[in-house]
């Protein structure tokens, strides 16, 4: 039986995340430890609502850095971007914003 979210199985007919062996489920995220969850991601915003200018970016590897969206440029959850650090230009990929 395959799993509804990623059509991979187990081996008792259970589902299991891509390359994770049985640590979870599709959903579930569980071989990614830099997964997030934004719970707000689908809330119709007030009219007036001023968002926040700070996105979190998550770099290759195991790195996350919070970054100021000084220009209030139109970003979205799963863009690439390059971002200015103290070691010059990185690639990274929007994980949140507020």
């Amino acid at each position: 039986m395959g799993c509804g979210n990623c059509g991979s199985t187990h081996g008792d007919g259970g589902c299991t995340s891509p390359g994770c062996g049985s640590n979870g489920d599709c959903s579930t995220g569980a071989c990614n430890k830099l997964n997030a969850f934004d719970w707000l991601n689908h809330m119709t915003l007030p009219s007036d609502y001023e968002p926040f200018n700070i996105v979190e970016v998550r770099f290759k590897g195991s790195r996350k850095e919070f970054y100021r969206n000084h220009e209030n440029i139109d970003l979205y959850t799963g863009e690439t971007i390059v971002v200015e650090s103290d070691f010059g230009h990185d690639v990274g990929q929007v994980s949140l914003k507020w």
